[in-house]
């Protein structure tokens, strides 16, 4: 059967599945490489229905600067966007578009041409100068659908630090009418005037403590929190004598950033999150009393914990998985065990059956590129975990799932991982494992093809199949 006898929404549908929908990826949309212009190459009839489809032309993602990107840049958004008839839009900028340059009319069309469309803008991404974001509040926007607005200030000819006193705060006409769902910043809250009332996901970057404090305050309906921190300045620490903030409707926090303890401390002594479900942070030398002071103030009854790498963690004591907020725990990710942490955990799991009773998913990290780091390799996490998730399958159930990652580096030498190519002995746990009904699987973060080879038979052993690689 060709694409051609199939019904013209089916197409579509498939059509729609080629296209790069990550904003992230600048320019990927806009390559000859990529749908739509790639689709748009294939043949007349399919041209046809690439040009006639607008839906296929909603995402708009790219470096305004890139090189032989600004001499048309606003001939091509012009043209791109007129594709995208009334449906919502996808627009992610990058660049310094206010800048002078051989032919600054092009970089102009760019806010102009935002205008023209900002009436069905659903999402809006800028990394962009101080100034022009001035630019764009001077050209009276309205975003009446925008939905997300992620917003990064970077430095150009004209940054943020260089414009005028008095400039912030700013933006009080451009999302007035916007009904703001999700908002990523490393500008300070307090320096936008938006709607807040609707906003449920907030990521910031490069807030301290104050700035952080202002946004869960502003922000009632707010539902999820990434917190990456400054911590590379000091800290204005709240009133030792004022209430810690309660925030009623905050589900999910994660602290992206290894903060030391005279900054760990002041943020989590300064909170109260009674629906808290969802907890991740980077390992941290703060007092494990901090943690389970915040946790028993909250109430908190936790359903997934991410403990992120970046140092070693004695999970059973810095983290006190025995706190009352656990006991609730359905999932639990490790980065990157060290031995005498990971040893205890395994004892507790394998043999107390009080410890995380109702834990359902467990994931595992393991990073085989420095055999410097303390940390434990593949196969000794296995031979920890096996046997003690036998015992405790036999005492409470079997877990649903188990997952193993590694991580390793494009040039790494296979030959220094032995967490890799397993013996038949360490797996055996994990055999049994499945058979009682657990998930058991391997996720891998390999750039260098003989370690994938050699994961496939880890697998392939795994799943009782004959390896075809060896």
């Amino acid at each position: 059967m060709s694409l051609a006898s199939l019904p013209l929404e089916l197409i579509l549908e498939i059509f729609q599945l080629c296209v790069p929908r990550n904003p992230s990826k600048l320019d990927l949309v806009l390559s000859p490489t990529h749908a739509p212009l790639l689709l748009a190459q294939i043949c007349s009839s399919w041209r046809r229905i690439v040009l006639s489809a607008p839906i296929l032309w909603t995402d708009f993602h790219v470096d305004c600067n890139s090189a032989g990107r600004t001499r048309h840049i606003g001939d091509l958004m012009r043209l791109w966007l007129s594709r995208s008839g009334t449906f919502p839009l996808d627009i992610a900028l990058r660049g310094n578009i206010c800048r002078r340059g051989p032919i600054p009319s092009q970089l102009d069309r760019v806010f102009v041409t935002l205008k023209e469309h900002a009436s069905h803008v659903r999402s809006l991404h800028l990394c962009v100068t101080g100034v022009d974001l001035l630019e764009l509040e001077a050209c009276r926007m309205t975003f009446p659908v925008l939905e997300q607005l992620d917003i990064h200030v970077v430095n150009g000819e004209q940054s943020e630090s260089n414009l005028p006193a008095g400039t912030w705060p700013f933006m009080e006409n451009s999302f007035l009418d916007s009904r703001i769902r999700r908002l990523d910043l490393t500008l300070p809250l307090s320096y936008l005037k938006t709607p807040y009332a609707g906003v449920t996901f907030l990521e910031v970057q490069g807030y301290d403590l104050a700035q952080a404090l202002y946004a869960l305050a502003n922000l009632p309906a707010l539902t999820e929190f990434v917190f990456m921190a400054d911590v590379g300045f000091g800290w204005e620490l709240p009133d030792a004598d004022a209430a810690p903030l309660l925030h009623p409707t905050l589900r999910s926090l994660n602290v992206a950033a290894m903060l030391p303890s005279e900054k760990a401390a002041p943020f989590f002594q300064s909170l109260t999150l009674p629906s808290l479900e969802h907890l991740a942070i980077e390992p941290s030398d703060f007092a494990p009393s901090t943690l389970e002071a915040f946790l028993d103030r909250s109430s908190a009854h936790l359903k997934k914990l991410e403990l992120m790498p970046g140092t070693a963690q004695h999970l059973t004591s810095v983290y006190g998985l025995t706190n009352g907020a656990f006991q609730t725990l359905e999932e639990l990710r490790i980065g990157r065990p060290e031995e005498s942490g990971f040893e205890a955990f395994c004892e507790a799991l394998g043999e107390d059956k009080s410890f995380l009773p109702n834990l359902r998913k467990l994931v595992v990290g393991c990073d085989e590129r420095d055999p410097g780091v303390p940390t434990l390799y593949g196969d000794a996490i296995i031979e920890l975990l096996g046997p003690a998730l036998e015992d405790r399958m036999v005492a409470t159930g079997p877990l649903r799932s188990l997952q193993i990652v590694w991580e390793m580096g494009y040039n790494d030498d296979v030959e220094l991982f032995g967490g890799i190519e397993l013996d038949d002995e360490i797996l055996e746990p994990l055999q049994r494992l499945k058979e009682g009904g657990t998930e058991v699987f391997f996720e891998d973060v390999l750039w260098n093809t003989m370690a994938e080879l050699k994961l496939c038979v880890c697998v392939l052993k795994l799943a009782n199949l004959t390896p075809v690689l060896i």
